[in-house]
């Protein structure tokens, strides 16, 4: 579990990793799940899976029980926007982690979400394609011929984006 779980009035996001993402609120858990294909030479389709469980289950994993919401979900990000101007004009200035050293709860306006989705088949394309996530550039190895695209969302947390007039 990372050192800082980040919480906004009874929400929870806690990040066990860089593919599992759990909301806990007061009655129920929800886990999302990045299931990774099982090898190179076996692979199957990467898939965002979720469970969602009352807070009293035990035993209950997202990978195990949870349900396939998204095949071919080869990586998914969540930045939370901070509003650090002295203005606070309720406009994120900067998107972080949520493990991130400078990463203050209090003054998060908005979360950003970043999908990189993938063909459930290869040889989709005739060449290997290259894509950008995250600002990274990746050359794919010539027998990959996955087709990829990238969803962005950020959205505003209507909340902490509200501006004091005072």
């Amino acid at each position: 579990v990372s050192q800082k779980n980040p919480t906004i009035q009874h929400l929870t996001l806690a990040i066990y990793s860089s593919h599992t993402w759990r909301l806990v609120t007061r009655d129920q858990t929800r886990c999302l799940f990045l299931k990774s294909p099982v090898n190179s030479t076996n692979p199957s389709t990467p898939t965002l899976r979720r469970l969602t469980y009352p807070n009293q289950s035990a035993g209950l994993t997202c990978a195990v029980d949870g349900v396939d919401l998204i095949e071919g979900a080869e990586n998914m990000q969540i930045l939370f926007g901070l509003d650090l101007d002295a203005a606070k004009d309720g406009v994120a200035d900067v998107y972080l982690e949520a493990d991130h050293t400078a990463m203050d709860m209090d003054k998060v306006v908005s979360i950003r979400i970043s999908l990189l989705l993938r063909s459930i088949n290869n040889n989709v394309t005739e060449d290997p394609q290259p894509f950008t996530y995250m600002g990274t550039t990746t050359t794919t190895p010539t027998t990959d011929r996955f087709l990829r695209r990238v969803f962005n969302a950020t959205i505003s947390l209507r909340n902490g984006a509200l501006v004091s007039a005072s």
